[in-house]
């Protein structure tokens, strides 16, 4: 159909592991990737952790500031995208929502604040501008960090009061904290964990429900693996075009998808992906010990013209590659 691109795949990395995919718990459903949730060994940081509130970060991060990112949905490769000192390593970001009302960004302005899309019900990352009028819905964030890490930044607005952190290690709480106010001063505040390391952030404000949003935050660059990078050479119709990936985990075994219907975003386990529904699922490659993959495919003649979404994801992880806007030639 004129409506679809059809790419016959030939795999031209190892084996895809479709199999052994199943048996990790890795698997499709309909047009959802779903990953089995596992825990580390981490989980001995449980009860011995602390975490206190210092001046300044003291250790090599990336500080994620809203006002370089453009109006309207966003994604965690955009946040990424835009850190500073060579960008940041987030792995996961998860909205949920809770019981407050939608708000209105009205209260201590702090600049483009990353929020929910209003009307999604407050699971849809979205950029809010700073004229205080900007409306959105009220939810909690859960990050999911590129390593063990040690310290954390953040700064919330449209809210003035305490914010209430709470600090995971392999899917295990190992520390909790009643931040200072936040204030109409727009200062970001830092916290420190002794006794441990986390790897994930629950954010919610004063442990009870409200509506507020997140102007600028500052991620520990904690060492974690770099993001699988994806291209895509010679995408021509009647044509081959090759998909590869690199800088993934060695022996990973990786999904490329695709939609000519959108570049997102939309939620899913693995994360919020640049890609809109149906999202088409193509054969499972594994990583080879460089970290590199790729795809041949067939391009059919009669789709020239046509605008196709691309991404990525490294599953051991699991990690998002960026992500390709790309017009079929």
């Amino acid at each position: 159909m004129a409506h679809k691109i059809l790419i016959l795949l030939a795999v031209i990395c190892s084996t895809p592991l479709l199999h052994a995919q199943q048996e990790d718990g890795i698997g499709i459903n309909g047009n959802q990737i779903a990953v089995a949730n596992g825990l580390n060994n981490n989980s001995r940081n449980a009860g011995s952790a602390t975490v206190v509130e210092i001046p300044a970060m003291t250790v090599s991060y990336s500080v994620i500031d809203m006002d370089l990112l453009p109006l309207g949905q966003t994604s965690l490769a955009a946040l990424n995208a835009v850190g500073s000192n060579g960008g940041s390593d987030l792995i996961g970001m998860t909205l949920v929502p809770n019981t407050a009302a939608a708000g209105i960004y009205n209260t201590n302005v702090c600049g483009y604040a990353l929020a929910a899309e209003p009307g999604s019900g407050g699971t849809i990352p979205a950029i809010i501008d700073a004229t205080g009028g900007a409306a959105f819905d009220a939810m909690d964030i859960t990050l999911d960090l590129g390593g063990d890490s040690t310290e954390f930044g953040l700064l919330i607005a449209d809210w003035v009061g305490a914010g209430f952190l709470t600090f995971y290690s392999g899917g295990v709480e190992v520390a909790s904290i009643t931040t200072s106010s936040f204030t109409s001063s727009c200062g970001e505040l830092f916290f420190q964990m002794t006794g441990g390391t986390f790897d994930q952030v629950e954010i919610k404000v004063s442990n009870t429900v409200g509506n507020w949003c997140v102007p600028q935050m500052a991620i520990e660059q904690a060492g974690g693996p770099s993001a699988p990078t994806l291209s895509a050479t010679n995408l021509v119709a009647g044509s081959t075009a090759t998909l590869s990936l690199a800088n993934a985990n060695a022996g990973a075994v990786c999904i490329i998808a695709y939609s000519v219907y959108g570049g997102g975003p939309t939620s899913t386990p693995v994360g919020s992906v640049d890609l809109s529904p149906p999202i088409r699922q193509l054969p499972a490659v594994q990583a080879d010990s460089a970290g590199a993959a790729s795809l041949s495919a067939s391009v059919p003649p009669h789709v020239g013209g046509m605008d196709v979404w691309i991404q990525a994801v490294d599953l051991s992880g699991p990690t998002l590659s960026n992500s390709l806007a790309l017009t079929v030639q």
